[in-house]
């Protein structure tokens, strides 16, 4: 059983919020999710009855009213909450700007990271939809364009057969080290390309055609689906049913032509999504070769990964020089090594799940089931989703805190060394900790505020005890008399 009011406990929260002229939209949008969420539990589960339903879903709505969340198109990596009661006070100028996910785990610590994770991309796909534009093309620059240009962020996507994402396409880079990139083997004449654009000109997703073979014009054939999101799928998707492109499937670009692009005794050409993966030089008068076409029986083997290919499905390590075999070849950028090699020279970063240089290998801490946990990050993911704490190590910016003074601090120095003041709810070193009478802890500036503000008591020190005493205050007691 969940507690989806966890986020106000301790908190002195008032039976209505303003919204202060701010849109209800993402906070309904909130509500009516996780209302279902919520009644699937009861669903799933014996022991729950509505009573739990009705007392989750009002905790939704008190958590809403007060973070009160808000995304704007404009900034699409950003939700907008009251980051605490404060800066509620403040009205709108106390608005804060926090990564989706962020503010989600503040306002609903009580979801799994996966289930974040998803919240997160259907806010994106619903409240922030991208405006993509079709484009299709048949030219060596526009194959180039579809397969290496900047990508949209990437969004989770359920894959299958048929549907790709793209973070996981082996032709997706620059291949700056060739003369050619691989995939510009496809404008033969008998592929066509079709990708998305966003308004910055960023690619959403592709999809290679094959609209002839060797020339001669056959039904559409479509590959793969490659997209950065079910949006860009769907949109894909959409467009190649509308043109009357079927999705192929194994053989179905057997004698479609690739152009031949020699290059170090072997061919420029990307791997290929069907199979068969094998080419067959054809030449044109002569003895030169000018198309390499997809054939059951070729010597050419394109199921590797590097954007070249050499006959007899065998490649050479770039760093040892040693010959790899197809099955056992790792690829980057476009070069091929052993597997010795490749890890040598490249690690996994904990946070993109990219390859990435060891020498942009960075140790950032962060918090998972089993406590403290040291990851290898990229440089990028560093510099970007980590910050160093009061003890000079990197910690993920989602398991840190902020102390009253601004102080960043880790896990490890919150839980020895630090307290949560229970009048104030900021973050104090233990050394500026004092008792109160009811139990709980507060910072001597916890006390100043308190005392400072119109209520009926104030704080008291009782020497005898060593704690903190609420009392009446004077004018309340001579007005009681």
């Amino acid at each position: 059983m969940r507690d989806y009011g966890k986020a106000l406990e301790g908190l002195e929260i008032e039976t209505f919020y303003d919204s202060n002229g701010l849109s209800q939209r993402c906070k309904t949008f909130l509500y009516e999710y996780l209302a279902r969420k919520i009644k699937q539990e009861v669903d799933d589960c014996d022991s729950l009855d509505t009573s739990y339903y009705y007392e989750q879903t009002a905790n939704v709505s008190k958590v809403l009213d007060v973070y009160w969340p808000n995304i704007d198109k404009d900034e699409p990596a950003a939700m907008f909450i009251y980051p605490d009661l404060a800066a509620r006070d403040k009205g709108r100028s106390g608005r804060r700007g926090v990564r989706i996910g962020r503010a989600i785990r503040k306002m609903f610590p009580e979801l799994l990271d996966h289930e974040i994770d998803q919240l997160v991309d259907t806010i994106k796909s619903k409240l922030m939809p991208r405006e993509y534009t079709v484009h299709t093309g048949f030219s060596a620059k526009d194959f180039a364009k579809a397969y290496s240009h900047t990508q949209v962020a990437p969004e989770n996507l359920d894959t299958n057969w048929h549907k790709k994402h793209s973070v996981n396409s082996c032709m997706r880079y620059k291949f700056d080290h060739m003369p050619n990139h691989p995939a510009e083997a496809y404008a033969s004449g008998d592929f066509e390309v079709i990708w998305l654009e966003d308004a910055g000109g960023r690619i959403g997703g592709r999809v290679v055609v094959a609209k002839s073979r060797a020339g001669v014009e056959i039904k559409p054939k479509a590959g793969p689906i490659y997209a950065v999101s079910e949006m860009a799928y769907k949109k894909l998707r959409e467009f190649i049913s509308f043109a009357e492109i079927e999705l192929g499937d194994n053989q179905s670009w057997v004698g479609c032509q690739l152009k031949a692009i020699p290059y170090q005794n072997g061919y420029i050409a990307p791997y290929l999504d069907y199979e068969p993966r094998q080419l067959e030089e054809k030449y044109a008068g002569g003895s030169k070769v000018t198309k390499l076409e997809i054939s059951r029986g070729g010597d050419i083997d394109a199921s590797q990964y590097n954007g070249l290919l050499m006959t007899g499905g065998c490649c050479s390590c770039l760093e040892c020089g040693d010959s790899v075999d197809e099955g056992y070849v790792y690829t980057r950028d476009g070069d091929s090594y052993c597997e010795n090699c490749y890890h040598s020279l490249f690690f996994c970063c904990d946070y993109c799940e990219e390859d990435m240089p060891r020498d942009e290998e960075r140790e950032v801490y962060t918090v998972n089931r089993w406590g403290n946990n040291p990851q290898a990050w990229c440089e990028h993911c560093a510099t970007h989703h980590a910050v160093e704490t009061e003890s000079g190590e990197s910690w993920d910016e989602d398991h840190v805190y902020t102390t009253g003074d601004g102080t960043v601090i880790s896990q490890d120095e919150y839980d020895n060394d630090y307290f949560m003041c229970d009048l104030v709810e900021e973050i104090y070193h233990n050394d500026e900790s004092v008792d109160l009478s009811c139990g709980g802890r507060a910072s001597a500036y916890g006390i100043t505020w308190y005392n400072g503000n119109d209520f009926t008591t104030k704080y008291v020190y009782d020497a005898t005890n060593e704690h903190w005493v609420l009392e009446p205050r004077e004018q309340e007691t001579k007005d009681s008399a």
